[in-house]
């Protein structure tokens, strides 16, 4: 699945003739940290916090952005949205067709959902990933798992302190030795957990934890 088809129609963008109090407003009725701009030249995040500390009548076009030039291409896969989002502390991203043509953005909210929507049944083997904040890549990790014919069927994200994660990932095959075989070629440090039913309590531990975190 593509991040285009996760854009939010009905998300506002913000304007540079826009005062900071109108980015408040907006952020605060949409429940939002930030928000994007898009000047017609470039794409630009403004923040909340940031937008606090300047008067509220002054237009954001004389406001320094959180970033510029930020942004996703439509065709990008969401492990890869994923991926970004976390990396760089987004809420909200701007789309760019082929054509660096603004065609909206995304909420980070809304794909976190995406990537855990998927079938609660079914059998899998579910493995523990303790990963380095710096160092996890979700889009290697599914990668490296599909060239051993398995593929992730739900994942769950915790955060164990302030330089680690850990993945919990559920498979929709039992066997996966080679997809363990190759995690750990590449560097992961992997704890086997044999095959968890959908209905057990570490599956409904873990999935709290995730809502938890990501508050969604």
């Amino acid at each position: 699945m593509f991040i285009k088809d996760l854009i939010e129609d009905n998300l506002p963008f913000l304007k540079p003739s826009d005062t900071a109090d109108m980015a408040l407003q907006f952020m605060s009725e949409e429940h939002l940290p930030q928000l994007v701009m898009n000047d017609g030249n470039e794409v630009h995040i403004f923040e909340e916090e940031a937008l606090l500390s300047f008067g509220g009548d002054i237009s954001l076009s004389n406001i320094p952005p959180k970033f510029s030039g930020v942004f996703l291409r439509d065709s990008t896969h969401i492990f890869q949205a994923v991926d970004f989002l976390l990396k760089m502390d987004l809420s909200v991203c701007p789309i760019l067709d082929e054509e660096n043509k603004y065609i909206g953005c995304i909420k980070s909210n809304d794909l976190y959902k995406e990537v855990l929507k998927g079938q609660f049944t079914g059998e899998g083997a579910v493995i523990a990933l303790k990963i380095d904040h710096n160092d996890y890549s979700l889009s290697d990790i599914s990668r490296i798992v599909e060239a051993e014919g398995v593929r992730i069927e739900r994942l769950y994200l915790a955060e164990k302190d302030d330089f680690q994660y850990q993945f919990i990932v559920k498979f929709n095959k039992k066997d996966i030795i080679g997809a363990i075989k190759g995690l750990k070629r590449f560097g992961y440090h992997v704890e086997r957990i044999s095959g968890v039913d959908s209905d057990s309590t570490l599956d409904k531990d873990r999935f709290g934890l995730l809502m938890k975190y990501l508050e969604i």
